[in-house]
């Protein structure tokens, strides 16, 4: 039996091969959510939505944090969605981020993605990917735009903070979609 290579085109699969420790933080809890996106008016928390979620997004609203819009286009609502990770271990960020993709639903067929890096110096490189793919949505193929900004922030020589934040959209969609802002730390109890 032949061994199947596995192809680390995105930024997840990139860091569980890497040697590196992985962890996930509450957003929530570090960053102002107010700060992740400029919220246009139509977009409330998950959490003031009275929605039934797939399992699998369940499980994500446990320590992300997320947003959707009132507007439901080819049975799917705009979401934008904030995760953050600790990175433990030497991290070459230059191979992190070069040619990434995305990573999609399984039943994804992928059509387009662009990947530029908007910043870098020593401390902080911002990454951001645009993805164009056909995905089912409630049993029907709607086309999906998604656009993602990773935030990699150098903490020390072995620590960095990387903020992922991510828009999907319903290709034909006309609905406002959130801008993506400069996120804050949040204010430390007792400062």
């Amino acid at each position: 039996m032949a061994s199947e290579e596995i192809v680390a085109d995105d930024v997840f699969t990139r860091l569980a091969l890497s040697d590196c420790s992985v962890y996930m933080f509450d957003v929530a809890e570090m960053i102002k959510p107010e700060s992740l996106w400029i919220l246009p008016d139509g977009w409330l928390p998950l959490s003031e939505v009275e929605i039934v979620l797939p399992e699998m997004i369940e499980m994500l609203a446990m320590k992300n944090t997320i947003f959707v819009s009132n507007s439901v286009i080819d049975s799917f609502s705009p979401i934008a969605v904030a995760s953050g990770f600790q990175i433990e271990g030497d991290l070459d960020v230059n191979k992190l981020f070069a040619d990434v993709g995305d990573r999609l639903p399984a039943d994804a067929v992928k059509q387009n993605v662009e990947t530029c890096i908007l910043d870098q110096n020593l401390e902080y490189v911002c990454a951001r990917i645009v993805s164009r793919f056909t995905a089912l949505s409630n049993g029907m193929a709607t086309d999906f735009k998604s656009m993602t900004v990773f935030d990699m922030y150098l903490i020390d020589n072995a620590t960095h903070v990387l903020l992922q934040r991510t828009v999907i959209t319903p290709h034909n969609s006309d609905v406002a979609l959130p801008v993506f802002n400069n996120a804050s730390p949040q204010e430390q109890k007792g400062q």
